[in-house]
């Protein structure tokens, strides 16, 4: 986020916009910036190797997770299936999993050379 003339602005888009089109309160995300932090985490934790994995539970906007799920690593596309579950008891959710195929990813890890 950003000042430009003296007005709020996200992604070069005005907040008054956002608000003024969507309503209060508004969630924006910036598929630039979770990107890019994907990437920095990747490069600073490189000896480590690690699994970047998502918290549906954290967030659960499809589009966001539709985004994030496939990235490259060592120049190959790597996608993570990811499916969420819940029990709705008294309208209200009781139970959340989240179930990701652990082998599809490997399996794309080491075609990307890792």
């Amino acid at each position: 986020m950003r000042y430009i003339n003296k007005k709020l602005t996200f992604e070069n888009v005005s907040i008054e916009n956002i608000a003024r089109k969507y309503g209060t309160p508004t969630y924006c995300y910036s598929y630039n910036k979770i990107r890019e932090n994907i990437k920095n985490f990747k490069k600073n934790f490189n000896s480590f190797s690690p699994l970047i994995c998502f918290a549906i539970k954290s967030n659960c906007n499809v589009n966001l997770i539709r985004e994030i799920k496939n990235f490259v690593i060592n120049g190959s596309d790597v996608s993570l299936p990811v499916m969420g579950t819940f029990v709705v008891k008294d309208l209200k959710i009781e139970v959340w999993r989240d179930y990701f195929d652990l082998s599809s990813y490997q399996r794309q890890l080491a075609q990307a050379g890792l």
